[in-house]
């Protein structure tokens, strides 16, 4: 196993235990050197993990006493959605953490396409423009067109030239890359490109209110049919 391989490994046996319940927030993980063997890792592998974990928000180091586990609806970050989906959603239904990430994908959305037809130059929607065609010509492979329409739409951000929503998409579009891994993408939607241009066609004449009611339409539908409902 490479040591990239064991570090992931180690990641989702301590978040396992941590969304379940083993390690309940306010207690404090074993000595470094007792998890470590619990695990069968080594402790740079271990201490790898750990920062990872800290990053996604459900652990914290503390000076003198260890690590505590801290309470992850509180403190958790976005890129913890597929770990705590495939441990159950403890306490949660998953159907309902689903719905809510497809949602914010949506908002997300919204905000994009409002931006970039304020402020995105000609070169950059060609660009955009380019990637959604690239996307489509992979319509045959599920996975790799999910991987390529993230591409384009984050492609869509940057033309916005507005970091800080570009850096709110990047860290979705990880989590939901993640997601897909698990799950398996579903089929391309036959209205893909035709709604992806139009989109970007009303973005061009700076008709941003317009470029977002198809985009969230579009959305709101596929949303329906990922969460089992039927297409209107």
């Amino acid at each position: 196993m490479s040591p990239l391989t064991k570090q992931a490994s180690v990641v989702d046996q301590l978040l396992g235990d941590i969304l379940t319940g083993t390690y309940p927030a306010g207690s404090r993980l074993p000595a470094e050197r007792e998890l470590a063997e619990r695990l069968h890792a080594s402790r740079g592998t271990l201490r790898e993990g750990l920062r990872k974990l800290e990053a996604l928000g459900v652990v914290e180091a503390r000076r003198g006493s260890g690590i505590e586990v801290l309470d992850f609806r509180k403190n958790g970050r976005v890129g913890l959605i597929p770990a705590f989906l495939k441990a159950g959603a403890p306490g949660t239904n998953p159907l309902l953490v689903l719905a809510d990430l497809l949602y914010l994908r949506r908002v997300l959305a919204r905000e994009v396409v409002v931006m970039a037809a304020r402020r995105a130059e000609a070169d950059a929607i060609e660009r955009v423009r380019v990637a959604v065609g690239e996307a489509w010509q992979l319509r045959a492979d599920p996975l790799a067109f999910a991987t390529a329409d993230f591409e384009a739409f984050g492609e869509l951000a940057r033309a916005t030239g507005f970091l800080p929503l570009v850096w709110m998409f990047n860290t979705y579009r990880e989590t939901v890359r993640e997601l897909v891994s698990l799950a398996g993408p579903p089929p391309a939607d036959p209205d893909y490109a035709r709604t992806m241009y139009a989109t970007l066609d009303a973005i061009t004449a700076g008709e941003g209110e317009q470029a977002q009611e198809i985009l969230d339409t579009y959305y709101a539908r596929l949303d329906r049919v990922l969460l089992g409902g039927s297409q209107d």
